[in-house]
């Protein structure tokens, strides 16, 4: 697999919570403005640390409200399952198998082989993939009672899900937990 740390990344897709999707060449995109992105308060969900590791890696910027990774939160809701982007999108979403024709066109040189346009198809992917999961995680970890109050409230832990142990206002329940004067899990 690519390595945060050593490889170049071309592209980079994005998908917002009305499932708009955008691919960026990073090629034509100054490391400032991409810096810029990174420290900006949009929240940012991720599967894995791969795009914390290579923005800080590759940018020495790390993301400032990175507020999911799908890759823990699957962990969470099934200890023993798959956690790899590809499998839980092939199982929980309606895309398929859309790694299929990329893994094709990956050659001896690896992604050097494979156009810039259907890389950025393939980034756009995992990014609705992954927006795709978070959202389903989400319900699913809300509907368990996962979230947990403030951190002084007492937690249980049952089949690998954390409970809530008290009353109060925190993550989940349309407060504004971070006092940014937003709701974290607000896609709108």
């Amino acid at each position: 697999g690519l390595k945060p740390w050593l490889d170049d990344i071309l592209t980079v897709g994005l998908c917002d919570s009305q499932e708009r999707l955008v691919c960026l060449d990073l090629r034509k995109i100054s490391p400032e403005v991409w810096r810029g992105w990174l420290r900006s308060p949009v929240r940012k969900v991720t599967h894995g640390e791969f795009e914390q590791l290579w923005s800080v890696g590759k940018f020495d910027q790390g993301m400032v409200s990175w507020i999911w990774d799908t890759q823990i939160a699957q962990k969470m809701i099934d200890e023993t399952g798959p956690t790899d982007l590809k499998t839980l999108a092939l199982k929980y979403t309606d895309l398929g198998d859309y790694a299929r024709d990329i893994r094709s066109k990956v050659g001896n040189e690896g992604w050097g082989d494979v156009d810039v346009n259907e890389i950025a198809k393939y980034n756009c992917a995992d990014a609705l993939a992954t927006f795709a999961l978070y959202q389903l995680q989400r319900r699913s970890l809300e509907d368990a009672g996962a979230f947990l109050s403030p951190a002084t409230d007492a937690m249980s832990w049952h089949g690998g899900i954390a409970k809530r142990g008290g009353g109060g206002k925190g993550m989940g329940t349309g407060e504004d937990a971070d006092g940014d004067g937003s709701d974290p899990f607000d896609d709108g």
